[in-house]
């Protein structure tokens, strides 16, 4: 057998290994990336670890704060038993042994004769001097002492001789509340039909001198076997309200208990969470519960398994002391599929939440703002970091965390490496808003197109088939003698807008409205101040060329006194033209149909005769259609004094307007904008904004039967405080969306959308700050879902007051399976200027640019690319190249 020259082999296997190694090495760098930097920053927080003890056989610190906000730390020696130091969090007093009488027995050091062992107390301060502990030995008896604050070093003449509260316990807990009535909760272990096993409250009104009768609360022979560390047993309350909160692991059960009345009555203990008969037997169920309470304001934390993300933190919130809770709702969580081990709940001090989480080797810590959760941050330092003394790594465990009153978080834990000394740690918290990083919005960086010092009225978008956008506005020129208004056009294609085209000189236009069918046309019809309706269209690639737009034509329609009007093309292309005489004899609501792209019109369709109904005036038509029979109207009946609308009617016809319903009152009072849009079937979907005092409401109604009944009108949550109106859209799946502009404190979209379940969905965008006020806005979707959204709005530059028009968009997640396309309807309501000729005067007017300063969008197709990715893009080819190259040479060597 022929093998390769021995030195070229040597060489090989060197070559292999140190290319093997460098691929590692990169893939290391490239998995931690971008994220790995931005954790550096966040564990520059933390301060240099400050070792306490000194001593290298410390550990399980404990502590609690005074009336006085001093913190006071305990802390177990091998050597000198309980070693205690006091202090603000900066400076602390020169740690000295003391002795106590949480030891076993009482009062003695661990080098005394007799000693057993040091026990672990559960240590509360009142609102005086005293400090009170309560500790459990090794015969599991209850004992109870207190000491003033300044004698806690003095041993047995500082502390009072250990009281017997109970035997046989197990987890005590206490508090004391604003009136300094010591509450004390613990498990009991006992089993007699005089004292069941199972939970146990205690309370002292004098300091701890006299102590009620224990009282049972909850019964359960299970915790009897249940280790007291997996218990959880909480404590904490506000005013009278004292609260309980405990796991029963066995039972996979998780419980809270209220008194209202300082711990006199009870109320039944509620299950908060439990494993229920369709859980995974794979996951564990609810435990850990903690419980924090802020005044009023009370918060419940555990964790429970599941099945696809391996564990879920839950956190409920009672804003009146437990009486009531709002539903559980899941904290954003890391991304390890385990449960923390450790969850400790923090006050804020402001108001805030927030909670410590402790993983095998990781700590994440995030805030609650009073409405949400942040994010997880990863505090890698806090669970390991370098003694400054030795350089050498330590472990840092057994945490004992609190925030200090200049917004710090501090935390106490054992030091592991060489030697256990008791550390504390440190670091900012900073401000909550810099918690909460805004995630990458699906919309897109809202778009100045259009500038302008002229008025500029009825902004349309309308979307085609082929995924482009097509904008339509109105612009007053006041430079000349005649105020002449223009229509104005321009197209968006997914990257930019095109230039802009004047369509026509027109005169006093009160309302214009555009449409795309899908032959491939757009069309638009316009009113002016004569009562005549004008109407024009053209093939929809040309669009942006006015000489290859229709003449405009007059539609035949001789009634004076016309209102607004409404447009709607069907499935088959047969446009549907809506509109209300107002006022004079022949007042009503009217429709009309064209079958042969607005050449010729049907004689119009009476609808509603307002004159016979005694009605004065007549207006604002709004239609639906579906498969091209079935007629949906909604209208308004108007006061004649102010012309706002006082009222809002509906009818349908299912015959093709052949024969109509009798008029439907929906609604009695002053709407201030309606709609009615036919989705997929037979459904139909009628809304309305109605007034109420100083606010703004909308209410929807949706009908399963070609609108013959409908269900009872709901509110739509969110839409107060409104500025500006709403617009509907019906994307190419049937589905029904409704968006806002919310002009408030911060501008904002709002989006809410009806799903084959009737369940409202809502999203918000919070839009770039800017000094823009915002009058109008229109919306349209594409076959793909890209819904587009155009807004008009004026600001002020340098005195001057500029109009502008602002387009963002987004796309959309539409089912797979796709229905027949509904047309885009484009109502839009604002009165505009008028058709001087029928002949189109092409006018190009400049277009001043506004300095207005957004965001820059980032441009990379791949996002932002990390340092160390970057690298390694460029250094993993050539290195490849390289090991291909010498493995070329070494096959070859083999072959000879």
């Amino acid at each position: 057998m022929k093998t390769a020259p021995a030195k070229f082999k040597n060489n090989f296997i060197r070559i292999f290994a140190i290319f093997s190694a460098f691929m590692i090495f990169l893939l290391l760098v490239m998995g931690i990336g971008k994220s790995a930097s931005a954790q550096e920053e966040d564990d520059a927080l933390w301060q240099t670890g400050l070792n306490l003890s000194q001593s290298g056989t410390a550990t399980n610190p404990t502590f609690l704060k005074d009336a006085n906000n001093t913190t006071h730390l305990f802390w177990e020696d091998n050597f000198s038993g309980f070693v205690y130091t006091t202090g603000n969090g900066d400076e602390w007093t020169t740690p000295t042994s003391i002795i106590v009488p949480f030891t076993d027995p009482p009062f003695l050091g661990a080098s005394d004769p007799g000693f057993k062992s040091l026990l672990t107390p559960n240590l509360v301060a009142d609102n005086g001097e005293r400090v009170h502990a309560f500790w459990v030995d090794t015969d599991n008896i209850l004992y109870y002492s207190r000491s003033l604050v300044t004698d806690i070093s003095l041993g047995q003449n500082g502390w009072t001789f250990p009281q017997i509260l109970k035997s046989k316990v197990l987890e005590p807990t206490s508090f004391i509340n604003s009136t300094d009535t010591i509450h004390l909760a613990y498990v009991s272990l006992e089993n007699t039909p005089d004292t069941p096993a199972g939970i146990y409250y205690q309370q002292s009104i004098d300091g701890g001198v006299i102590w009620s009768e224990a009282q049972l609360i909850y019964a359960s022979a299970y915790l009897r076997a249940v280790p007291s560390s997996q218990i959880h047993l909480t404590m904490s309350g506000s005013g009278e309200t004292v609260q309980i909160t405990w796991d029963d692991p066995l039972l996979e059960t998780i419980f809270y208990m209220r008194s209202a009345n300082d711990g006199i009555d009870w109320e039944p203990a509620v299950a908060i969470d439990q494993r229920e008969l369709t859980d995974s037997l794979d996951v564990p169920g609810p435990a850990h519960i903690n419980l924090l309470v802020q005044e009023n304001n009370s918060h419940l934390v555990w964790k429970t398994g599941d099945p696809d993300t391996g564990c879920v933190l839950n956190h409920q919130f009672s804003a009146n002391a437990g009486s009531s809770w709002l539903s559980p709702e899941a904290i954003p969580t890391q991304t390890t599929e385990d449960c923390p081990t450790n969850i400790w709940l923090l006050d804020g001090l402001d108001g805030s939440v927030w909670m410590l989480t402790e993983y095998q080797g990781g700590a994440f810590l995030q805030v609650w703002d009073g409405e949400i959760w942040s994010e997880p941050v990863l505090q890698t330092s806090l669970s390991s970091f370098v003694n400054p003394q030795t350089f050498r790594g330590l472990a840092f465990g057994c945490w004992e965390p609190s925030i200090k009153n200049e917004g710090h978080l501090i935390v106490f834990g054992c030091g592991n490496g060489a030697v256990n000394d008791v550390w504390v740690r440190e670091r900012p918290l900073g401000e909550i808003e810099s918690w909460f990083v805004e995630p990458e919005s699906d919309w897109s960086k809202p778009d100045p197109y259009v500038t302008t010092k002229s008025p500029l009225n009825s902004p349309i978008i309308v979307a085609d088939d082929g995924g482009l956008f097509h904008s339509f506005w109105v612009d007053v020129n006041l430079e000349s003698e005649i105020q002449k208004n223009a229509l104005y056009y321009s197209y968006w294609d997914k990257n930019e807008w095109s230039r802009t085209a004047t369509l026509f000189t027109l005169g006093n236009v009160r309302q214009v409205e555009a449409t795309y069918y899908d032959s491939g046309r757009l069309s638009v019809i316009w009113h002016d101040d004569t009562n005549e309706l004008f109407y024009s269209h053209v093939a929809a690639d040309r669009a942006l060329f006015p000489a290859d737009w229709s003449i405009p034509s007059l539609l035949p329609i001789s009634q004076p006194g016309i209102g607004e009007f409404d447009l709607f093309i069907d499935e088959g292309n047969k446009i549907h033209l809506a509109y209300a005489v107002s006022v004079n004899e022949d007042r009503g609501i009217y429709v009309t149909t064209s079958e042969d792209s607005g050449v010729n019109w049907s004689e119009p369709i009476n609808v509603f005769n307002a004159e016979d109904a005694g009605w004065e005036k007549v207006d604002l038509p709004r239609l639906a259609v579906s498969g091209g029979e079935s007629y949906y109207f909604v209208w308004s009946r108007i006061a004649v004094a102010d012309s706002q609308s006082e009222s809002l009617f509906y009818a349908y016809s299912n015959d093709g307007g052949q024969n109509w319903s009798e008029p439907e009152m929906i609604i009695d009072g002053p709407v201030s904008w309606s709609d009615i849009v036919a989705i997929n079937g037979e459904r139909a979907i009628r809304v309305w904004q109605e007034e109420d005092e100083e606010s703004y409401r909308i209410w929807h109604q949706v009908s399963f039967d070609n609108g013959q009944t409908w269900n009872n009108a709901q509110l739509i949550p969110g839409f107060e405080a409104i500025n500006g109106l709403p617009d509907t859209v019906v994307d190419a799946t049937g589905q029904f969306h409704l968006v806002q502009f919310q002009q408030d404190d911060d501008q904002m979209i709002q989006r809410w959308q009806w799903d084959e379940e009737g369940l409202i969905i809502s999203e918000e965008f919070n839009l770039p700050a800017a000094d823009v006020t915002v009058f109008d806005l229109d919306t349209a979707i594409d076959l793909s879902g890209h819904l587009g959204v155009v807004y008009a709005g004026q600001t002020t530059v340098q005195e001057e007051i500029i109009t502008l028009l602002q387009f963002t968009n987004r796309q959309l997640d539409l089912p797979e399976q796709v229905a027949t396309p509904m047309p885009t309807l484009v109502p839009t309501n604002t009165p505009v200027p008028e058709v001087a000729s029928p002949e189109p005067e092409v006018e190009a007017t400049s277009t001043p640019e506004l300095p207005l300063t957004f965001e820059e969008a980032n441009s990379s197709p791949l996002g932002e690319v990390s340092m160390p990715l970057g690298i390694a893009i460029g250094v993993v080819p050539v290195a490849l190249v390289i090991f291909m190259v010498f493995g070329i040479r070494w096959l070859k060597e083999r072959r000879k």
